[in-house]
């Protein structure tokens, strides 16, 4: 459904991370969504979608649509629009995920087991 959309609409009050981001933009679909989608990070305005600053401003969200749907006509627009998320992948989720886990575990103090044995 995404690949055969001229555009996705996500006009949320609250998501860490909508799962609809990383699904509608690889398949070359601008998404239109709110600065309350925590993936909005992953969003370049005018490019692979917008981002409107409240669920309510109708304007906003309109402008985001007739944006993306006036430049769909574009070559290569579609893989422009995929380009853009291709990074995102599992591997490097782990790996910066991992990295945030060593560096929280690096300012843990060690236990001195001398001490504990005496």
């Amino acid at each position: 459904y995404y690949r055969a959309s001229d555009a996705a609409l996500l006009p949320t009050w609250s998501d860490p991370f909508a799962n609809v981001t990383l699904e509608a933009i690889p398949w070359g679909t601008p998404l239109v969504t709110t600065k309350y989608n925590g993936g909005c990070e992953v969003v370049l305005p005018g490019n692979n979608g917008y981002v409107a600053d409240h669920p309510t401003n109708a304007k906003a969200l309109a402008e985001g649509i007739n944006t993306m749907l006036s430049r769909r006509h574009e070559p290569d627009r579609a893989a422009a629009i995929s380009a853009t998320v291709a990074d995102y992948t599992m591997a490097r989720n782990w790996s910066k995920t991992l990295a945030v886990v060593k560096k929280a575990v690096s300012g843990i103090p060690k236990v001195n087991h001398e001490l504990n044995e005496k």
